[in-house]
Order: structure tokens, then C-alpha cells, then sequence
């Protein structure tokens, strides 16, 4: 899943109280705060390029090096209950984000960012989510 995509698999959202999410990723999407780690005033929605950092292997993932930059426009990032889930995040307003989650299968990923606006490294992506494996 891509951007919304990824927020579906959770099973819940602050956007939505009281709707039910797929359930795939066990946890809640909640909003982004409008203030940064250090009370500051800051953007929301989120709209930059960011660096984003693998945090487990994930064959769709699997391509990703370290320092890789994705285009994200979001107001709300999804929060796993079980931190392996997350499969990579960046870094906004002094506050690790959320950038990828994977099931506990590994066979269902999403991700924050746009890959299909990322450029380079976000056309990898896509080409492995579509060939089904980290090829």
C-alpha cells in the first residue's frame, strides 16, 4: 500500500474514530503533531523530501540504501503496536516517522512516501512492490 494504502492496513485511525481499518498492521494511524520535538510550530501536512532509513529487510525494501530521499505528503503516519513492524522511517520535526511498515508474513508493505514521485529510488520501489519480490 501507498501512502492511504499503508493507513488502510492498520486496524484504526484518529482521521476516522470509530472506523475500522484492514487489520493487516496491528495499531492506529494518528496525526502528525503541529509542533516539533522541540515545541516549534510546524507544518502540517507533512510535504518534503526526506531521507528514509530501512529499519528490518523487506524484499520490497530490499534496494533501499541508507540515506535514500522519498517524497512524502501526509498529516497522519501510522504507529504499529509492535515497533518490528515498522520497516523504515524518517526523521520530521525532531521526530522519528514512521516511512514503512511490513506484516508479520513480510508479504503485505506500505509505505508513507510516493514512490512513483521519488524519482530514482522510488521507481526501485515500485518495481519490486510489482514484481512481488526484493528483484
Amino acid at each position: 500500500g501507498i501512502c492511504l494504502g499503508m493507513q488502510m492496513m492498520f486496524s484504526g485511525s484518529d482521521e476516522g474514530p470509530g472506523v475500522s481499518g484492514l487489520g493487516i498492521i496491528e495499531g492506529r494511524v494518528v496525526r502528525i503533531p503541529d509542533l516539533t520535538a522541540d515545541g516549534k510550530p510546524q507544518r502540517v501536512p507533512h510535504v518534503s523530501w526526506e531521507e528514509v532509513r530501512p529499519c528490518t529487510q523487506n524484499p520490497v525494501l530490499s534496494g533501499m540504501s541508507e540515506g535514500s530521499s522519498f517524497y512524502f505528503v501526509h498529516s497522519y503516519e501510522g504507529k504499529p503496536a509492535d515497533t518490528g513492524r515498522i520497516a523504515a522511517v524518517c526523521v520530521y520535526g525532531g521526530r522519528t516517522v514512521t516511512a514503512a511498515v511490513t506484516n508479520p508474513g513480510g508479504n503485505a508493505v506500505g509505505c508513507q512516501f510516493h514512490p512513483e514521485k521519488s524519482g530514482p529510488a522510488g521507481l526501485a520501489v515500485l518495481k519490486r512492490f510489482l514484481s512481488g519480490s526484493g528483484n
